[in-house]
C-alpha cells in the first residue's frame, strides 16, 4: 500500500522512513530513529519554520536540521506540483538500485548475513526483507532445516561465519521457545561473541527481561511495525551498516 503523498496525514513510521531516505549519509539511520523517538508525525514535520524548532524536538545537529528542511520543502514542491513523490515505503517508488547500493560497496550474500527471528512473529517479514534485498543485488540467510537435520549445529556455524546479524525485534524474541534452540540461544550467542548487528525494532517493549537487559532502549535501531509496509530506511540502513561493517574489518 503505497504512503500518502499528504504528507500531513503521515504516520511516525512514514516520517522516520522518509528522513531515512534523504541521503544524510551513513548517519541517516540515526537520525530517523531520533525522529522515531521524538514521536514526529507528519503534521509535526510540517510545523517546523526553522531548525531551533526541529532541534527542540529532536536531538540533531543545526546542520542535519537544516537539511532535512530543505528536503522536506522540495518534497512539498514536488508534490504541490504534480511531479512523483518519493513514498516513504519500499517499493515502486523505491530509489533505483544505483542509489540504494553502489559498485563500491559489499555485497550481502547467505553467508555473510543472517536473519534472527522469531518464525511465529517475523517470517513474513523477513522473507520481505529478504526479497528486497535480493531486488538490490543482495541476500540474507533465513534459517531453513530441512527434517532431520541438526538446527542448532547449522545455526551456530551460520551465525559462526556471518559478518552481521539481522535482528528481527518482536515483542517475543529472545523469550524461551518451544525448541531446544531458539531466538533466546542466538541472542545470546550474538552478545557473547559480540558479533555486529542490525537491530529492527518491530514492537514498543520486548516481553522477556534479558532481552531487554541484552538491547536496552540504547541500542540503535531501524522501526519497522509489524502490518506494515517495509520501510525504505530499512533496506538502505541495513545496506550502509554491512558497508561499515566489511570497511571497520580491513
Amino acid at each position: 500500500v503505497p504512503a500518502s503523498t499528504n504528507m500531513e496525514e503521515w504516520t511516525v513510521d512514514q516520517v522516520t522512513a522518509f528522513i531515512s531516505n534523504m541521503g544524510l549519509g551513513q548517519s541517516a539511520a540515526e537520525f530517523a530513529a531520533k525522529f522515531d523517538k521524538a514521536i514526529v508525525s507528519g503534521e509535526e514535520l510540517m510545523s517546523y519554520a526553522s531548525e531551533e524548532d526541529v532541534m527542540e524536538e529532536v536531538d540533531i545537529p543545526k546542520k542535519a536540521a537544516r537539511l532535512i528542511l530543505k528536503q522536506r520543502d522540495a518534497y512539498l514542491a514536488k508534490v504541490g506540483g504534480g511531479g512523483d513523490a518519493i513514498s516513504p515505503t519500499y517499493g515502486a517508488s523505491t530509489p533505483s538500485s544505483s542509489r540504494l547500493s553502489t559498485s563500491s560497496c559489499a555485497r550481502m550474500t547467505e553467508d555473510s548475513v543472517f536473519i534472527s527471528l522469531r518464525f511465529g512473529e517475523a517470517i513474513e517479514e523477513a522473507n520481505q526483507l529478504k526479497a528486497a534485498l535480493q531486488k538490490e543485488g543482495h541476500d540474507a540467510y533465513i534459517c531453513d532445516v530441512a527434517p532431520g537435520a541438526n538446527i542448532k549445529e547449522v545455526v551456530v556455524r551460520r551465525l559462526a561465519a556471518a559478518k552481521l546479524v539481522v535482528i528481527m525485534g518482536t515483542k517475543t524474541y529472545g523469550a524461551p521457545g518451544t525448541v531446544k534452540f531458539s531466538s533466546k540461544q542466538e541472542l545470546e550467542y550474538i552478545i557473547e561473541q559480540e558479533k555486529p548487528f542490525f537491530l529492527i525494532k518491530m514492537c514498543n517493549d520486548f516481553e522477556d527481561e534479558m532481552t531487554k537487559f541484552n538491547l536496552p532502549k540504547s541500542t540503535s535501531y531501524v522501526p519497522w511495525a509489524k502490518g506494515t509496509p517495509l520501510p525504505v530506511q530499512v533496506v538502505t540502513g541495513l545496506i550502509a551498516k554491512y558497508k561499515d561493517v566489511v570497511l571497520s574489518s580491513h
